[in-house]
């Protein structure tokens, strides 16, 4: 299965948050074999207030060594029949429909804000 890795889960997964052994285990397995991320969600990630010099070079190098799919006119077509049909945010819009597009499962621990995009599959690593 691949993972399209929410901004959330990248933060929890650098350390800003803590995870349980079980999900930090899991998440860093997927990460060792493929970090693909939206456009939207490196743009969140570089855009953070970081506590430390430490987490921003960590986060910097973990964008850089990802797949981060751009807005592609599928997914703008994808996000505008979200948005049309559920009252989400635009950026979670277009990472549902990023995930849609691709194919991929969306890892994140937001649930409540993807929960009724049909067709999208969402897994909380915080439930493993």
């Amino acid at each position: 299965m691949k993972y399209l890795l929410d901004t959330n889960i990248i933060i929890y997964f650098l350390g800003e948050f803590s995870l349980s052994n079980n999900a930090l285990g899991r998440i860093d397995s997927i990460c060792r074999d493929e970090q693909n991320i939206s456009i939207i969600t490196k743009l969140e990630l570089l855009g953070f207030n970081f506590t430390s010099t430490t987490n921003e070079i960590e986060t910097i190098d973990f964008v850089t060594k990802s797949i981060i799919y751009p807005i592609i006119p599928d997914i703008e077509i994808q996000t505008i029949k979200i948005r049309k049909s559920l009252k989400i945010k635009m950026a979670d819009a277009i990472i549902a429909a990023t995930a849609l597009t691709h194919g991929l499962t969306l890892l994140t621990r937001n649930i409540d804000d993807f929960d009724h995009v049909e067709g999208l599959i969402i897994e909380n690593p915080f439930e493993w």
